[in-house]
Order: C-alpha cells, then sequence, then structure tokens
C-alpha cells in the first residue's frame, strides 16, 4: 500500500537532521517544555500540528493508515508513530528534560525513520 505522506515523510527526516541545539534555542521560549518546543518547531505530537497527518488530512484519508508508519502494520495491529517499534524514539523526545537530550532524542528519531523508510519501500 502506497502512503498519502511519503513526500512529506522524507521531508521531516532532512528537519531533523538538520535541526540543531542553537536552532532549538532560537525557538525556544520561557518555560517552554521539550515536547511543546518541539511541537511547535515541527508538529510533532498531535494530529492536529504534526506534518505527517496534515499531508493526510488533506486529502481526507484515514490518518493513521494512510501514514507512511500505518502501512507498516499488520492487519490485526495498527502500528502507528507512538507504538510498537516507533515508540522508543517517540518517548525520548517526549521525555527529554533539555536541549541537549532533546536533540539526541530528535537524531535518534530521524535515524530510526530512515530504517522505517527502507522498510516501507521494499514492501511498497
Amino acid at each position: 500500500m502506497k502512503a498519502s505522506n511519503e513526500k512529506e515523510f522524507k521531508a521531516l527526516i532532512k528537519k531533523y537532521e538538520s535541526l540543531t541545539e542553537d536552532m532549538l534555542l532560537d525557538e525556544s521560549r520561557e518555560d517552554d517544555s521539550m515536547y511543546n518546543l518541539l511541537s511547535r518547531t515541527t508538529g510533532f505530537g498531535s494530529q492536529r500540528t504534526c506534518t505527517l497527518c496534515k499531508a493526510i488530512s488533506k486529502i481526507n484519508g484515514d490518518l493513521c493508515s494512510d501514514c507512511v508508519y500505518g502501512t507498516m502494520s499488520s492487519k490485526r495491529l495498527m502500528i502507528i508513530c507512538d507504538d510498537g517499534a516507533n515508540e522508543e524514539t517517540y518517548s525520548a523526545i517526549q521525555n527529554s528534560d533539555n536541549l541537549t537530550d532533546l536533540l539526541i532524542a530528535i537524531k535518534a528519531r530521524a535515524k530510526h525513520m530512515k530504517e522505517v523508510w527502507k522498510l516501507y519501500l521494499k514492501q511498497r
């Protein structure tokens, strides 16, 4: 099955790879959580703000099953961006307490997403 957000998935990997601590610091606000900072900068963490979800909702698709992450699922279990093999890097971002930890988590997420992309291309 072809996902509806292939272009956005590849773009998000590049965005995560290009982020620096200085870039995040420039975007941060007083009393900002790391989760809120990344959500504001990249759309992370909410179907309303996520670039992957927004790309699908433009064409009225079923968000999770039309996503690159969702197409990697078996028929019995929907594996989404924050579940299964994707949960570790998602949670690392959510649980980051400082910019250094957040950047490490973002880079790990980008690396993981590259692996997901490779698997996705094989199954497509």
